[in-house]
Formats: structure tokens, C-alpha cells, sequence
């Protein structure tokens, strides 16, 4: 297909040229399509490989372009998109009615988010758990966590809050984003915005060495803590520190050296290489582990 294809020559004796507006083209299943017809088709319309899911691929058939511009059933769809185009251009269409009230919508949910993500980042930062006993607004059930209690302190200052919450309370089936699952998926977010911040500056350090160490959880699941150590140089203040960064638990089946080698380099494709490994017990580790050793 050639950038020919997407103008029309007018049979007026002056080569003059003119856009195909409707002909759009997808590089990802190498096909031309005709994008009014695709929005407005009617099911007696033209039938033609442009307005079909496989789309036009017959590059040598040019003709059959012509044949789909000049039919009928294409100058009505060309017509019925110049039409909503015009009336979307002029606010007259029945549609901007729904498109104000639904970015109005929009930016009241960005808002909202917005806070909920501040107040979810404040806990995270001063290291205080989110989760209450019992998380009921509709109820007077005494704490019912840091994060909703937040929320309720914001509220009294911020209308908006204020009235998301009463929402939330007289409607408790509905979305509200204050449940425990977006409180876990935003501070999963936030930990991965944190965590490539310091790899970025482990990446740039070059040298690091591994600190490991593993103890069982609640539900006696064995997990390996990371910590990287690295220099940390401000090349402008022409100041160096060494700087440990935790960058998470990983959980672990076998504690054996082949396991825990494994999951360590696992964990480490991400970053650069090692320099240096230190380890629980590492005098103890037998040989078939050799990358550790006393650091």
C-alpha cells in the first residue's frame, strides 16, 4: 500500500487531489479499512473487504477502492460521520450531553483516588497498619482502622470526601474504593514505584553486594529477605555513602544452597551483577553453593 492510495485524483483535467478521510490503514494486521463504514454500516449495505474484520489487503485491485467509494451505501455512512462531526464540532449533538456529565464523573472519581491514595501513602510512610477490627461505616463499631478513619478526618474539611463517604455508607454494594483491595493494589503500586527508584540507583552504582536472611512467617512459610548495599554517589555534592536498601520477602520451598542460589539470581535478572553475597550461617553452607561466602 502507497501513500498514492489515500488521495483521490479528480477527473477535472487539473490533477487536482483530494484526502480519503475515511481510509485508515493497521500496521499490526497490515490491512486497510474504511472508518466511516465501519461506524455507521447498515446491515443492507455494501458488502466489501474494507468494512470487514480482516480488512483490505488486495494491494493490486485498486480498482475495487474506487468501486467502495462510489457505492451508495459508503456515501450515506461518509455523510452520517461529516454529520456527528459537525454536530460534536457545534455542541448540538445529543451526545455531548453524556460526554459533559460523564467527564464530570471522571475527574470527581480522579479526585477521590487522589485521596485515598494520600492517605493510603501517609500510613505506609509513618509505618502504620490500614485495616480496623471491624471496617463498617454504616455502624458506630469504635475503631474501624487508620486508613477509614483517615478518610472520615478529610472528610470534615473536604466536601467532595464528605460526600463520597455518606455515599459509600448509605449504599454499601456500591464502588466506593475504600475496601481492603484497593487499599492492596495501591500500596502494590506504590511499593513497585519504590522499589524500581532504588533499583535505578543500585543499576547506577554498578556494585552491590546481597544480604540475605530467612525466618518463617505467620502460616510457617519460610521467607528470604532481600537487601542490597551499595555506594550511593552525589557526584555534585562530591559525597559517597554506603546505603542498604530492603527490597522485599521472597518466599522460599528448600533451604538448601541450590534453591536459595536459584531464587536469589531469579530476583536478580532485573538488576546488574554481583559482587558480594552475605548469608545466615554462611561458613555452614556447603560447597555446592560457591558464590557464598563470609562478606
Amino acid at each position: 500500500m502507497t501513500q498514492s492510495w489515500f488521495y483521490k485524483r479528480l477527473g477535472n483535467g487539473l490533477g487536482t487531489k483530494i484526502l480519503r478521510t475515511w481510509l485508515v490503514y493497521s500496521p499490526t494486521k497490515g490491512a486497510a479499512y474504511c472508518f466511516c463504514c465501519l461506524l455507521f454500516a447498515r446491515a443492507d449495505g455494501h458488502n466489501s473487504a474494507l468494512t470487514s474484520s480482516q480488512g483490505f489487503t488486495k494491494w493490486k485491485n485498486i480498482e475495487r477502492m474506487d468501486a467502495h467509494e462510489n457505492a451508495p451505501s459508503h456515501r450515506a455512512c461518509f455523510a452520517d460521520w461529516k454529520e456527528l462531526e459537525r454536530n460534536l464540532r457545534t455542541n448540538s449533538a445529543i451526545d455531548i450531553e453524556v460526554q459533559s456529565v460523564y467527564a464530570t464523573e471522571k475527574q470527581k472519581w480522579r479526585y477521590v483516588l487522589s485521596r485515598i491514595s494520600h492517605c493510603i501513602k501517609f500510613l505506609a510512610t509513618q509505618n502504620l497498619p490500614l485495616r480496623g477490627h471491624r471496617e463498617n461505616q454504616c455502624e458506630d463499631v469504635g475503631n474501624i482502622g487508620n486508613f477509614l478513619g483517615l478518610m472520615k478526618l478529610v472528610a470534615n474539611f473536604d466536601p467532595i470526601i464528605k460526600d463520597h463517604m455518606t455515599r459509600s455508607r448509605g449504599n454499601p454494594g456500591s464502588t466506593s474504593y475504600l475496601g481492603s483491595r484497593t487499599q492492596n493494589e495501591l500500596i502494590h503500586l506504590m511499593a513497585g514505584q519504590v522499589k524500581e527508584k532504588l533499583l535505578r540507583k543500585i543499576r547506577k552504582a554498578k556494585y552491590y553486594g546481597i544480604l540475605v536472611d530467612s525466618t518463617p512467617d505467620l502460616a510457617h512459610r519460610e521467607q528470604l529477605s532481600f537487601v542490597l548495599r551499595y555506594v550511593d554517589v552525589d557526584y555534585e555534592q562530591k559525597k559517597a555513602q554506603v546505603r542498604e536498601s530492603f527490597l522485599g520477602f521472597v518466599q522460599v520451598h528448600e533451604k538448601n544452597a541450590e534453591a536459595l542460589v536459584a531464587t536469589i539470581l531469579k530476583n536478580l535478572r532485573t538488576t546488574s551483577w554481583i559482587s558480594g553475597t552475605a548469608g545466615p550461617n554462611a561458613m555452614t553452607m556447603p560447597p555446592s553453593w560457591p558464590v557464598t561466602a563470609p562478606v
